[in-house]
């Protein structure tokens, strides 16, 4: 548990309360031991701030810190958002995962190319419901001795489909190597590129 720090100045104490607050309202959504770190964190840096300046009153020290790490809605947005990726891929949530890296993805060639693997993974994934509504266009086609398609054709005329129902299961396990090695390689990414605030 974390212990607040005292001050003796009262604008001090509540300059020091608002921005606990504010930063407390802006990592809401992560989870408790994320937003626990985030705040010892915080709270150490302003504490060990407080210390270093020895001349000047609490309220022109407290003031200088809070200034010099900025707006929590603007430091803490990428830090936030880290998280909430983190907590995605760990629990492999699909929608959230394509969220979060589909507002990366604006900024990021990195995150573009998991966002594209991302998709392609579900219009994959939606080949199930092309062999539901059109069975005789949707599967694995031979033509010979070579595969003609795999997936949704309208030419197949002189092909022959070798899957049947088991289509539905090699494109369920087709989808969930793929999603499994993305979120994978998106996790190890992301280990070399911790963010830190303060």
């Amino acid at each position: 548990m974390m212990q607040k720090i005292s001050f003796t100045e009262r604008n001090a104490q509540q300059v020091y309360e608002q921005f606990l607050s504010n930063v407390s309202n802006v990592i809401k959504d992560l989870p408790d031991k994320d937003r626990n770190e985030i705040v010892m964190e915080i709270n150490s840096h302003i504490y060990e701030g407080m210390e270093s300046m020895d001349n000047g009153s609490e309220i022109d020290r407290i003031l200088s810190i809070t200034s010099q790490l900025g707006d929590p809605h603007e430091f803490l947005k990428p830090i936030v958002t880290e998280r909430q990726l983190d907590d995605a891929l760990k629990k492999f949530k699909l929608g959230k995962i394509l969220s979060i890296i589909y507002k990366k993805a604006k900024t990021s060639v990195n995150y573009a190319m998991f966002f594209i693997l991302y998709l392609f993974s579900l219009c994959t994934f939606s080949l199930i419901f092309f062999k539901l509504f059109f069975p005789a266009n949707t599967g694995l086609f031979y033509s010979g001795q070579r595969i003609k398609a795999f997936g949704f054709a309208l030419n197949i005329s002189g092909t022959t489909e070798v899957l049947g129902g088991w289509f539905y299961l090699v494109v369920i396990a087709i989808v969930s190597v793929f999603y499994g090695i993305i979120t994978l390689l998106l996790r190890a990414t992301r280990r070399r590129t911790k963010h830190n605030f303060v």
